[in-house]
């Protein structure tokens, strides 16, 4: 029994990571209009933080991701 109420949740959070994040993004744009608020992920201070730099790693080439994105992602 314990083995497939895990199978179920895997199942559950496979799902979830295909889909669930753009309803729940969806659902939360249409509760911000509703109250007259601007729907906009903060951005991380970036001047502030600094990561150390591998002199292995291209730097150059590295995307930069919108804080939807990142917050999807993280």
């Amino acid at each position: 029994m314990t083995i497939e109420q895990l199978k179920g949740l895997l199942s559950f959070f496979e799902t979830y990571r295909e889909n669930g994040f753009e309803n729940i993004f969806i659902s939360t744009k249409e509760i911000s209009s509703e109250m007259d608020v601007e729907p906009k992920f903060r951005e991380k201070r970036t001047t502030q933080v600094e990561k150390k730099k591998q002199f292995e790693k291209n730097i150059e080439n590295e995307v930069i991701k919108s804080p939807q994105e990142l917050f999807r992602i993280d």
